[in-house]
């Protein structure tokens, strides 16, 4: 028996005894590097810079070579007024054939945007749009944190709770020795050393449990950070900054400015001002500087190179353009976008009441399982002194093993209790840190 004890009390150590200590902020920065949902959105983020650029790149001059060789099979004929040129002018047409059979034509075309409003739109809108994917971002990264401080918060749980089995352990493990030197001395019943032997048994198997526990959340941790699952078993873990009760309960408010789906929400409502500006702005004017140098040839027969038969041709001028009708009902698509942002406003308000109510509830609920930790623990403590006494008396037989075996359950059953409770308030508390805003606040004030 005291072998087995000392096997699983060199296990503990081994998992919480190495000198490289493993950080919270180690594991949340190896998260966010390992985490393929937040390389996704880093990619969309990159791809919404791309956009930005393609938004901007409208300003830079646009230009083209236009060429074109074509055969005129029937030639086009226009209509002029003949009549017009005789001395005494009359009404008299001719439909008379521009061009030859062969034509040939060769320009570069230069445009560049002076007044384009539809331009302006469509990069302030990039620039939402980007604004919206980091946000995006930071919610998956906040999910992300949150998930790893609990993993971390749940190992520090599982170590507490080896910590206590192996002090059981111990304890469970005397009360076998005391009792079974009564039994030698024909002083108690072979029951009671087999009661005690049972609560010793529990013991190892709570011992057993939480060690396998605190494999499988590393396991988890690994999972998450990507680190080595090796280093994770065999490394320590440095829990004293984010287990510190004074920066868990400074929690009295609600950073709405904080609050990644608060910001979406501003942004959102602003991608949607900008897009009935876009919507008025089709209707406004743009003027572009236009620019062309080319050549035109003719011939009557398939010749390429044909000598004297080339014409230059060149302009340059401003280009304005008035929309009228577009084919589409403006008022309609203002009263859409109306619409979408009196949707968001309705999203945002009910966000702001889940948030409030959620962070009433957490508050209430971290205040309940405070006061059954307190009582819990009184308990523990008057239990803890209880056995120590039953030893004692018994050891001097002044009680029966019955008596030390029934406090040694009920002592065991209440530690459990303890630490599940204080495992649910670590919980909470990580909850109303990150419901109420204040999770980068927290974060940063672990460094």
């Amino acid at each position: 028996m005291k072998n087995i004890i000392f096997i699983l009390l060199i296990a503990f150590i081994a998992f919480t005894g190495q000198a490289q200590s493993i950080q919270l902020q180690e594991c949340i920065a190896a998260a966010i590097n390992n985490r393929a949902t937040i390389q996704s959105a880093k990619t969309e983020l990159m791809i919404a810079n791309l956009q930005k650029s393609e938004a901007l790149s409208r300003y830079i001059p646009q230009v083209s070579i236009n060429y074109e060789y074509r055969y005129n099979p029937i030639i086009q004929s226009q209509v002029v007024p003949v009549g017009q040129f005789k001395p005494t002018p009359d009404d008299e047409t001719r439909a008379i054939q521009f061009g030859t059979n062969w034509q040939q034509n060769i320009g570069l075309n230069v445009t560049q945007p002076i007044l384009d409003f539809s331009i302006k739109s469509r990069v302030e809108e990039s620039k939402i749009n980007e604004r919206l994917k980091n946000m995006d971002i930071s919610i998956a990264t906040d999910e992300l944190k949150v998930e790893v401080l609990k993993s971390f918060a749940n190992i520090y749980q599982l170590c507490e709770a080896i910590s206590n089995a192996g002090v059981d352990t111990l304890r469970t493990f005397a009360s076998i020795v005391m009792i079974s030197n009564k039994f030698s001395e024909g002083r108690v019943l072979k029951t009671d050393v087999n009661k005690s032997i049972l609560n010793h048994n529990n013991t190892l198997s709570n011992f057993r449990l939480a060690l396998s526990a605190l494999v499988k959340e590393k396991i988890y941790l690994s999972f998450l950070t990507g680190l080595s699952l090796e280093r994770l078993l065999n490394n320590d873990f440095d829990f004293q900054p984010p287990l510190n009760s004074s920066l868990l309960n400074n929690i009295d408010n609600i950073s709405t400015d904080s609050i990644a789906r608060f910001q979406q929400f501003s942004n959102r409502e602003a991608l949607v001002r900008e897009q009935i500006k876009s919507e008025n702005r089709k209707y406004l004017p743009s003027i572009n500087f236009q620019g062309y140098l080319g050549a035109n040839q003719f011939s009557d027969k398939f010749n390429p190179f044909l000598s004297n038969s080339w014409f230059g041709s060149s302009y340059l001028g401003l280009s304005a353009k008035m929309p009228l009708l577009l084919g589409e009902s403006k008022k309609n698509h203002l009263q859409q976008f109306e619409l979408q942002s009196k949707i968001i406003g309705s999203n945002r308000i009910e966000l702001e009441d889940q948030v409030n109510r959620d962070f009433l509830h957490l508050n209430q609920e971290i205040e309940e399982i405070k006061e059954q930790i307190a009582i819990i623990a009184q308990n523990v403590a008057l239990m803890t002194e209880n056995v120590q006494l039953f030893q004692d008396r018994f050891s001097a037989g002044q009680f029966n093993a019955n008596e030390l075996n029934l406090q040694e359950i009920d002592l065991q059953k209440e530690k459990n209790v303890l630490l599940e409770k204080k495992a649910q308030l670590t919980k909470k508390e990580i909850d109303r840190i990150h419901v109420s805003g204040n999770l980068g606040a927290f974060l940063k004030a672990l460094n």
